[in-house]
């Protein structure tokens, strides 16, 4: 029972975050209008960070257990019928994705600031951005793809510390020495940026809305600022998931405290993440909520609307 329903918290948010962020990459894409069809770059940025974010954890569906200086992965996901490194280089895809969503909503409060007093930057600008903070996350990503030891050694290990461990269905793959200098940087990075962008935020949340109060434009620019600013400040709580993963991998990894549930919320606490961020942008960005609800009014009203004669006529000819 407990396996089943870590696996289905697993599962079942990575498998909403897909449709959802599916729907907002086309939302977005499509019928953005003019006066946000820049700002759309950055959201389609996030819809696709965090679509691949949702299929590489349901990949790996991970569980992770440190013991001194050694970190375990434990990976039920499909990944299994592909090997034990397939789940390795999954797993390295993972965190990079959601180092980047982190920079990229930091990169979405500048921008709404930035576009308060100046100029909206061209969509090449905003693309060259975009992928200016990608750079430490691939960097991350290509060095953490080579830290990993021989899963052999690393399963022989796993079952001589953890006997009473069911691992069955499961694949094992790990860091045997967390200092070693790949897996290090990569350890770092996932959790020291967490707190002085999160103030970032906090801090450029609180001028936006200083700026709004006081500044001269039109009543419906400052509507639509506000829509984006209320967006952004319930993104801006997802970070928070991002610190309690933190906190759960750094208890383990210090010695403070281990127990299973905080091995597996490492990365369920993450896959809540993708699932909530287009709830945000599809539900407060009015454009996309009209055009969802058009389309949901439109599937109601074929589905109540008779069929006619003519039709059925037609539909034999």
């Amino acid at each position: 029972m407990w396996n089943t329903s870590m696996f289905l918290l697993h599962i079942l948010p990575n498998v909403f975050g897909l449709v959802l962020n599916s729907v907002l990459l086309v939302v977005a894409r499509y019928f953005s209008p003019p006066e946000i069809r820049k700002y759309s770059l950055l959201i389609i940025n996030f819809a696709i960070c965090d679509f691949f974010a949702c299929l590489t954890s349901l990949a790996v569906c991970q569980r992770i257990i440190t013991s001194g200086k050694s970190i375990f992965y434990f990976s039920e996901g499909f990944c299994q019928y592909f090997g034990a490194h397939f789940c390795y280089i999954s797993y390295s895809v993972l965190l990079h994705l959601y180092a980047h969503s982190l920079y990229s909503m930091l990169l979405s409060f500048i921008f709404r600031y930035y576009v308060l007093s100046h100029r909206t930057p061209s969509g090449s600008v905003i693309k060259l951005t975009i992928l200016l903070i990608y750079v430490p996350s691939f960097v991350q990503m290509v060095l953490f793809c080579f830290a990993d030891d021989p899963p052999e050694l690393v399963g022989s290990i796993v079952r001589a510390k953890y006997p009473h461990y069911n691992l069955t269905g499961q694949t094992i793959t790990g860091n045997l020495n967390v200092l070693e200098w790949k897996t290090l940087f990569t350890a770092l990075h996932m959790t020291i940026p967490i707190t002085p962008v999160y103030i970032c935020i906090l801090v450029l949340r609180w001028k936006i809305i200083k700026h709004l109060k006081v500044a001269a434009m039109s009543n419906k620019t400052r509507v639509m600022h506000h829509q984006l600013l209320m967006a952004l400040t319930w993104q801006a709580c997802l970070p928070l998931f991002y610190a309690f993963s933190v906190v759960s991998y750094v208890c383990g990894q210090l010695g403070i405290y281990s127990h299973p549930l905080l091995e597996h919320m490492v990365f369920i606490s993450l896959g809540f993440i993708p699932v909530l961020s287009p709830i945000f942008s599809l539900y407060f960005v009015k454009q996309y909520r009209r055009c969802l609800l058009r389309f949901f009014f439109r599937i109601a009203v074929n589905k109540k609307r008779p069929i006619k004669q003519t039709d059925l006529l037609a539909g034999i000819l």
